[in-house]
């Protein structure tokens, strides 16, 4: 059963709201998600930039060619039922004002897409944010032949690397109880008094009542929250 996600934005008919959508979401980092209205499927993704990422899915020519060359099932759907039979919500903004560079904000991005990527998504071919694993290209005439190029070869290989570094990466970064273990935070007091130690981030979110990308700049930045709080990483002594 999926868990109920309180969007901050919704659009019930995204084809008559698509001015809305994409002024509201102008240059803003973040999380959305497009809801099947007929059979309550549901899509999951993310970007730097919403408006440009979302208008993408208005382009219809493009949806079209996009198939030609490879897999998208929320492509496919919206193709099929039409943006009038989807509800489009923006799930989260994130504030990456505190990214030290680009990659850092990939990272945040994609750590947030995750979170909700949990949550179970149909139309979401990759499980795993950022990773293209799953994912089918659609095969040329001199494919089917056994004509394939050595650089393509070298290509596709290249990337199911990728692919398989980003998987990796989330099942030892994310996944492992032995990494839950080493990436602890300790909550202390204003006079710097040990509070509580948490392996599970979610939980914090939940019991300080703070936004994800919120907590993330104090624990980098050191300062107190809400006049009350540090958050601190702690060492393995295991």
């Amino acid at each position: 059963m999926k868990k109920r996600i309180k969007p901050i934005l919704s659009y019930l008919n995204p084809e008559t709201s698509k001015a809305d959508i994409l002024n509201d979401n102008r240059n803003k980092p973040g999380i959305y998600r497009w809801t099947n209205k007929i059979n309550n499927k549901s899509y999951i993704g993310s970007s730097k930039c919403l408006n440009k990422r979302l208008n993408v899915y208005f382009l219809l020519n493009s949806l079209k060619k996009y198939l030609h060359r490879g897999r998208s099932a929320i492509y496919s759907a919206i193709l099929k039922y039409g943006h009038s039979n989807f509800t489009l919500d923006i799930l989260e903004h994130i504030d990456i004002s505190m990214a030290i560079d680009i990659k850092e904000e990939k990272r945040i991005i994609l750590s947030t897409e995750q979170d909700y990527l949990d949550q179970n998504s149909e139309y979401n071919i990759c499980k795993i944010a950022g990773s293209r694993l799953g994912v089918k290209s659609s095969e040329k005439p001199k494919e089917k032949q056994g004509i394939i190029s050595k650089d393509r070869k070298e290509r596709d290989e290249t990337k199911k690397k990728i692919s398989i570094s980003n998987l990796l990466y989330w099942k030892n970064n994310k996944r492992t109880p032995e990494t839950i273990k080493k990436n602890k935070i300790g909550v202390f007091d204003q006079n710097h008094k040990l509070i509580e130690i948490f392996h599970n981030r979610m939980k914090i979110y939940k019991t300080y009542n703070i936004p994800k990308t919120t907590f993330y700049r104090y624990l980098k930045t050191g300062k107190l929250y809400n006049n009350k709080y540090y958050f601190n990483k702690m060492k393995n002594n295991n």
